[in-house]
C-alpha cells in the first residue's frame, strides 16, 4: 500500500478540529495504534458457549457464531490498556461469512469498546500464519509496528512465534492469555 499523498495528508490535517476518522488513511490511524490479529472461535467463544443450558452435551445446535460476554471482557482489558484502542484484523474463518462491518457490529453488540476493525486477512486456504504474513506484506506500516496473533490454532510461522498468543478451545480468551497479548502490543514481542 503506497504512502498517503502529501495533498491527502494536508487536507486532513487543515479538515478542521474534530476530522472523521473514517477518511483518514489507514497509514495516518495506525502510527500509534497496535493491531490484533483476531480469531473467534476459541478467542471469543469456547466449548461451554456452545452447550445448551437444558443439553449441556449438546455443541453447535444452539446458535451460530456465538460470542462469548465473559471472553469479550477478557479483550476489553486489552484495549483498555491503549489509550487509543486498538484496530483488529479478523483472521477468523468468520471472515468469509461476515463483511469488515458486520463483524464491527458483532463486535460492539458484544460490547467490546476501543476498537476499529480495519480488514480481514485474505482467504488463500493455506496456513492462518501465511495469510497473516500476506495481509503485513500489505501493509507494511503494521508489520513496522506493535502487532499480535491470538488464534487457538497453532499454524503460525516460526518468525510469528514471538507476537502470537495461543488460547485453547476450552478456555477461550483467558485474563491471562488477555495479559500476554498487551505485553506483545507494548513491547513488539514476548
Amino acid at each position: 500500500m503506497a504512502a498517503p499523498s502529501k495533498r491527502l495528508v494536508h487536507n486532513w490535517i487543515n479538515a478542521g478540529s474534530s476530522p472523521v476518522w473514517g477518511t483518514i488513511p489507514f497509514e495516518m490511524k495506525n502510527m500509534t495504534r497496535p493491531t490484533l490479529f483476531l480469531d473467534m472461535d476459541g478467542v471469543l467463544n469456547r466449548s461451554m458457549t456452545f452447550n445448551h443450558p437444558e443439553d449441556p452435551d449438546s455443541k453447535w445446535k444452539v446458535r451460530i457464531d456465538p460470542i462469548d460476554l465473559e471472553l469479550v471482557q477478557n479483550l476489553n482489558l486489552v484495549t483498555a490498556a491503549f489509550p487509543g484502542g486498538i484496530d483488529i484484523v479478523i483472521s477468523s474463518t468468520w471472515r468469509k461469512n461476515y463483511t469488515t462491518a458486520v463483524m464491527t457490529n458483532l463486535l460492539m453488540k458484544s460490547g467490546l469498546r476501543d476498537f476499529e476493525v480495519v480488514g480481514a486477512t485474505p482467504v488463500l486456504h493455506v496456513r492462518r500464519g501465511r495469510e497473516i504474513r500476506d495481509w503485513l506484506l500489505d501493509h507494511p506500516e503494521v508489520n513496522a509496528g506493535k502487532w499480535c496473533i491470538v488464534d487457538d490454532d497453532n499454524d503460525m510461522l516460526p518468525a510469528q512465534q514471538n507476537r502470537f498468543v495461543n488460547t485453547t478451545f476450552k478456555e477461550g480468551l483467558t485474563v491471562e492469555k488477555a495479559n500476554e497479548i498487551i505485553k506483545i502490543l507494548t513491547f513488539g514481542e514476548k
